[in-house]
């Protein structure tokens, strides 16, 4: 009987206790656990190989907000919709031809529904490539590849910018323009060499400082990742983003901040695109 009276005490006990904490109706639920569970577009569905030349392989996100352009219910499967990335054609072809606007050297990639895309055995080289991509529901837009090793084998993890079409209009009244004035354009990141964004980079191309939207060359800043254009605003943010409306021609594009400069020449305009280019080192 004892032991009873003890037992009895004990989950009287227990049950008061969770009644302090408040804790009388918490139950586990297994469902709880599936935050911890991996996410299905954690692993792209297309394996990153080469075997004739060099590979690029990386993953589409969002101008503006971010995240990763893919459909509303991924299944982590090639496409076989045209939802979201599935509606993209992606391409890969030397910067050379590209800024020439041919493609007798272009590779058609593949894309899955979670937005990770491959352009498969590009002129290994050849160093410096651009990733294009188009669709009905975004801008024409291409990702620069710079300075890649001339060497078989891949280059992992490039990230592709996607701007819906929505952005350009968006920007231009932001900016009290035309929306014509940010249809053709760079967008620029400036990365530390450690790839930190840099705040206070102020645009320079071809070694000159530029004004805010008049005449080509002109640049403004995002105040966020690709987002809001900001007028006020002289130079990059800590998102280190800016727009560039460069000058026709060959051209260089640079930072500047004090006791730093950095750039790279050999730029050229696209009609009726954005190239979205990542200065490193800046």
């Amino acid at each position: 009987m004892k032991l009873a009276v003890v037992m009895s005490a004990s989950l009287a006990l227990v049950t008061g206790c969770a009644q302090i904490l408040g804790l009388e109706d918490t139950k586990f639920d297994f469902k709880d656990a599936a935050a911890d569970a991996p996410d299905i577009c954690d692993t792209p569905a297309i394996e990153c190989t080469a075997s004739t030349g060099r590979s690029v392989c990386g993953r589409l996100f969002v101008a503006g907000t971010g995240e990763p352009f893919k459909v509303a219910e991924p299944t982590g499967q090639l496409c076989s919709t045209t939802e979201g990335p599935c509606g993209l054609t992606v391409f890969g072809q030397s910067a050379a031809t590209y800024f020439a606007g041919t493609s007798d050297d272009r590779v058609t990639g593949q894309v899955d529904d979670c937005g990770h895309y491959s352009i498969a055995d590009l002129d290994a080289t050849v160093a410096d490539i651009a990733v294009g991509m188009s669709g009905s529901t975004v801008v024409a837009t291409g990702r620069l590849l710079l300075d890649r090793p001339t060497t078989s084998g891949t280059d992992l993890d490039v990230e592709a910018l996607v701007v819906p079409i929505a952005s350009p209009p968006a920007w231009a009244d932001q900016l009290g323009i035309a929306p014509t004035s940010v249809e053709t354009g760079y967008l620029v990141k400036y990365l530390t060499s450690t790839g930190s964004p840099v705040p206070m980079e102020e645009v320079r191309i071809s070694g000159a400082a530029v004004g805010g939207p008049k005449l080509a060359p002109w640049a403004a800043y995002f105040t966020g990742p690709f987002d809001v254009l900001d007028p006020t605003i002289m130079a990059t943010t800590t998102a280190g983003a800016a727009f560039i409306s460069p000058p026709l021609g060959t051209f260089r594009i640079g930072g500047f901040q004090v006791g730093k400069t950095c750039g790279r020449d050999g730029f050229q305009l696209v009609s009726n695109t954005l190239i979205y280019v990542v200065m490193k080192d800046c």
